[in-house]
């Protein structure tokens, strides 16, 4: 991999060639680092001379970039791990016991996950299930959460659904249904709160311009600290 040297610092990148692309643009994105689009046949100085054209942009968006948390390792589901729920860690007690089928539940201050005895369990089922009762309870408190929200917005979703995605935090939709990231529930109820009056927001205004900035205000005040809170931590919101 290409390197270019920034302040000093030796930053990798690669290119990406198009046929159909005219001019260079660069990226820069937590996975990919940072790349360059170029037309083809592009030569290599042109390219690093336009990398060095935008060295203070690149720099601001590596040093964001640096902020954000690292993702933690994958859970093993074993006991003594801690999981979070509702911006809290709470620690697993695995226990085997006779029935045949899993169990996972919240009590008195812990998460217990009952597993077959004398079974060896793959871990993708033991996640399957943990995950299966963060889905329910998301769903839970947020209904809960939007009952009390929705009148300070004024507007009441169609539908609300909690859903698996990649890179997104909720989605709304032309019908006024409102699909939220089951991951969120283990954010503290502050970021929760924010996340869901951003997106009952939206059914008033669909996109992000100044009357959907002016509606948030009102209602989330501090909502760019809650919004940033999200851009470091929401790495770390995972199983």
């Amino acid at each position: 991999m290409p390197v270019v040297y920034l302040n000093s610092d030796e930053i990798p990148y690669r290119v990406l060639f198009s046929l159909k692309r005219k001019t260079i643009s660069v990226e820069v994105k937590l996975d990919t680092g940072l790349t360059v689009h170029a037309p083809v046949n592009t030569q290599d100085d042109i390219i690093k001379q336009f990398i060095l054209q935008k060295e203070d942009w690149i720099l601001s968006k590596l040093d964001r970039l640096n902020e954000i948390a690292p993702v933690p390792k994958s859970k093993d589901f074993v006991n003594g791990e801690r999981l979070t729920y509702i911006g809290r860690s709470y620690r697993l007690d695995v226990r085997k016991y006779e029935k045949q089928r899993i169990q996972f539940a919240f009590n008195q201050g812990k998460f217990i996950l009952q597993i077959p005895r004398g079974k060896e369990i793959e871990k993708s089922k033991l996640r399957s299930k943990v995950i299966e009762w963060y889905k329910v309870n998301a769903s839970k408190k947020i209904q809960d959460r939007i009952k009390y929200l929705a009148p300070k917005v004024g507007k009441y979703p169609s539908r609300v659904k909690v859903r698996e995605f990649k890179t997104r935090w909720g989605t709304c939709q032309d019908d006024d249904s409102l699909d939220f990231n089951w991951r969120i529930i283990m954010a503290p109820i502050s970021i929760i709160d924010y996340v869901i009056v951003h997106e009952l927001s939206h059914l008033l205004t669909k996109d992000h311009s100044k009357p959907f900035w002016s509606k948030l205000s009102t209602i989330i005040v501090d909502h760019d600290k809650r919004k940033e809170w999200l851009r470091i931590n929401g790495s770390t919101l995972t199983l």
